[in-house]
């Protein structure tokens, strides 16, 4: 049986939730709002789960999943703004 320290332990969600907002971010700029709104709010709710499982158990991964979620919400944001600016004023 392997025993780890859970102060030590890594929380793949965080690192996964992380990437996948690093792909957000990639995927924005390289190509426009097509796909990286889909991929921040995957790095949004991925970030928030982490965030939960971090104040749980105690892991070392606390700023991978506030990292993926600013990065989210970031991402929706821009998508959000460049949105905006296509509505004509009235």
């Amino acid at each position: 049986m392997e025993t780890t320290n859970s102060v030590t332990s890594k929380n793949s969600l965080a690192i996964t939730s992380l990437v996948v907002g690093i792909f957000a971010i990639a995927f924005y700029l390289l190509d426009g709002p097509t796909w990286s709104n889909c991929l921040g709010m995957l790095a949004i709710v991925g970030g928030t789960i982490s965030l939960l499982q971090v104040s749980k158990r105690g892991s070392n991964t606390k700023w991978a999943a506030i990292t993926s979620f600013v990065l989210g919400l970031l991402v929706i944001i821009l998508t959000l703004i460049s949105l905006l600016s296509l509505v004509p004023p009235q």
